[in-house]
């Protein structure tokens, strides 16, 4: 079963930044769809204890904005765009405002908010809700304001990005993580905001590995290398310029003229392999292509 919508704006991720965006094209009369992999309150965006560093007019003291722009080049000690540093703490009063008005709390009074020194700043700036738990105050706020004014798709995972005629995004294809429904969104933009909650970075080598070989860039093969002088070099010589060994494990001791060897291999393109086994083949490199075996590579890789 399936189903199309359309939106002028389709945001996925709904962690700060992607309530954020789904809020202010709302503001500007845009209509609006949120995708989340979970609740529209899940991500990491809660799970952030340190405070907000930010210059207010209402700071006495001699505290500015280059000032904090300096020391934020000092800490990142050459790692920072100045042009980036510059333009988010330029905009950094006027975003906790907007926080504000969106309902967020913190620590302090309407009039003047308790900040705290912490390390690399020069001056008290940095702001806090509720102690430590500044991240959840922001996030309650931000999905509270988006509950009345946005359409949420809750548990449901893009698969795939969908292009226009010329050739941009311009939709998703999404599916529901509950009922394996799919859903086709067509939106005149979309923003993807998923660094957060929507990825744990634990889980990376895992998901590059599954991509790679659904996608059919990695295979792995069982190979009878010949043990003799050149044999290894004669084999990497067949290899194209794009592919990689990801892996080259002896399987067992090898006998007096072969060694069987399990490889992985890594290419930009899957339309390779074919050209590559046999090219193999025609060497005399007896392999068996073990990736889709449910079998072996359960046991192997």
């Amino acid at each position: 079963m399936s189903w199309e919508t359309a939106a002028d704006v389709l945001v996925v991720g709904s962690g700060v930044a992607g309530l954020t965006a789904a809020l202010r094209a709302h503001e500007r009369g845009l209509r609006v769809l949120l995708v989340s992999k979970g609740t529209a309150t899940d991500g990491n965006t809660g799970w952030a204890q340190g405070g907000v560093a930010v210059v207010s007019p209402e700071v006495a003291g001699g505290d500015s904005v280059s000032r904090h722009v300096r020391d934020t080049l000092d800490a990142g000690a050459g790692l920072c765009s100045k042009e980036a540093v510059r333009t988010i703490l330029g905009d950094g009063a006027d975003a906790v405002a907007r926080l504000r008005e969106t309902g967020a709390r913190f620590d302090g009074d309407d009039d003047v908010l308790l900040r705290t020194r912490e390390g690399g700043h020069s001056a008290f700036r940095v702001i806090h809700a509720g102690g430590d738990a500044t991240g959840a105050e922001v996030q309650r706020a931000l999905g509270a304001a988006a509950a009345g004014s946005i359409a949420v798709l809750e548990r449901h995972c893009v698969v795939e990005l969908l292009h226009g005629d010329s050739g941009a995004v311009a939709g998703a294809l999404v599916l529901d993580a509950l009922s394996d429904l799919n859903a086709e969104i067509k939106g005149k933009s979309v923003v993807c905001v998923t660094s957060g909650g929507n990825f744990d970075f634990e889980r990376l080598p895992e998901v590059k590995e599954r991509a790679m070989r659904f996608s059919g860039r990695k295979k792995y093969f069982i190979l009878r290398m010949p043990q003799r002088p050149g044999a290894l070099r004669e084999f990497l010589d067949l290899l194209g310029p794009d592919d990689d060994i990801a892996r080259f494990e002896y399987l067992k001791k090898s006998a007096r003229n072969f060694g069987t060897v399990l490889i992985g291999i890594e290419a930009k393109k899957a339309d390779g392999f074919p050209a590559l086994f046999q090219r193999m083949t025609d060497q005399g490199f007896e392999h068996r292509d073990i990736t889709s075996d449910p079998v072996l590579s359960e046991f192997l890789i």
